[in-house]
């Protein structure tokens, strides 16, 4: 983390600091001044937001090593599910859709390449419990259809990465 302060010149823990503040600024500016009078713009300040809190959350662990995997993690998972009650909220199916990207990619992110899959096909699990259920009460087959290709691309990929042919 030393080295990564000398060559950028900033403090890391600033850096990702100020980055949180960025997203969340965006995510509230996108609710508060923006919905009503800028429904387009709202929703891409609001995305830009997600997208910032996203790569910050990645970042204190994947390059500045700031925090172990599973708080990078949680902060990850907690940014999903404010993806989901926000979309639930606006009713932006574009929203929901960043949020499950960015649920999905939150393991592959924060692999160890370690075999762990109790708890990633739990975290698959809980995962498409709230996107099926936004999927359902928003009335976005859509979403369902690309959680269940998801969870399919994670469960191939992975069948194919732990079994092997030998005996």
């Amino acid at each position: 983390a030393d080295q990564i302060a000398e060559e950028h010149g900033q403090e890391p823990a600033l850096r990702l600091v100020l980055g949180m503040l960025v997203g969340l600024g965006c995510v509230v500016a996108s609710e508060w001044p923006l919905r009503e009078k800028a429904p387009a713009l709202s929703g891409w300040v609001a995305g830009a937001g997600i997208a910032i809190l996203y790569t910050a959350s990645w970042a204190a662990h994947a390059i500045y090593d700031l925090v172990p995997s599973w708080a990078s993690g949680a902060l990850m998972v907690a940014v999903t599910g404010a993806c989901v009650a926000l979309s639930a909220r606006r009713s932006s199916l574009p929203t929901a859709v960043l949020g499950l990207a960015g649920g999905f990619i939150t393991p592959l992110a924060l692999s160890t390449g370690e075999d762990h899959p109790v708890p990633l096909f739990s975290y698959l699990l809980l995962l498409d419990v709230g996107l099926l259920w936004l999927s359902h009460r928003k009335k976005w087959p859509a979403l369902a259809w690309l959680s269940l290709f998801g969870t399919a691309a994670y469960q191939l990929l992975w069948m194919s990465a732990r079994m092997s042919n030998e005996t």
